[in-house]
């Protein structure tokens, strides 16, 4: 059986892959991360026998970042076997036909809050006040590690196309998340990592 996570909400999808994961502990798990898939250790697990059928579980991450060519034979390895079952979890929103690549699924998907959303957008020079609102309400609702990721994600978006803030504030606030990253990391925040966000994109928006 292949069951597939995926959305924007990166953390409740990777959570209920992982939780999925949890309840096979009678099973055998093999995981391959979309860095350094191994096709021969691939093809190995999915068509050694086995005494049990559907004893072993194959867990996938970011399949969908792989080249044409290796999803093509991932999805080659995946369809023919009849014993392992397949759990894929993907780091963002995936098409129809993306789905359909590797047959017959079970998908739960995991949309992100379209607070979230309006938070995000609201980070424009100046806008001081609209963005504090929806950035309360989001750090009240959501994981921090889930708010944190997207504006990371949306000032590294920011550097590399159109941005509304000037180019060396915007480095300089991108080099400041990741010191806050680290600071958070390690335990040597003074103040809460609410905060300490919220006054780093502040400095940003004067």
């Amino acid at each position: 059986m292949l069951y597939i996570f995926h959305g924007d909400d990166l953390f409740h999808s990777r959570e209920a892959h992982q939780n999925f994961l949890d309840q096979l502990k009678d099973k055998e798990v093999m995981r391959q991360e979309s860095k350094d898939y191994n096709f021969d250790k691939l093809n190995l697990f999915i068509n050694s026998p086995s005494l049990f059928q559907n004893a072993r579980v194959l867990a996938l991450y970011n399949p969908f970042s792989l080249t044409k060519g290796q999803l093509e034979k991932l999805s080659s390895l995946i369809k023919k076997n009849q014993y392992v079952d397949t759990a894929i979890w993907q780091d963002r929103p995936l098409r129809q036909n993306e789905i359909s690549l590797f047959g017959s699924a079970k998908v739960q998907k995991f949309p992100l809050d379209k607070k979230l959303f309006a938070c995000l957008n609201s980070l424009k020079p100046r806008n001081h006040r609209s963005f504090t609102e929806n950035y309360l309400k989001v750090v009240k609702q959501e994981p921090f590690e889930l708010v944190f990721y997207w504006f990371k994600n949306r000032l590294r978006q920011n550097l590399s196309s159109f941005s509304p803030f000037p180019s060396e504030k915007l480095k300089l606030c991108y080099l400041a998340l990741i010191d806050l990253d680290y600071q958070i990391r390690t335990g040597t925040l003074v103040e809460t990592k609410e905060n300490a966000l919220l006054n780093l994109l502040f400095n940003l928006m004067s």
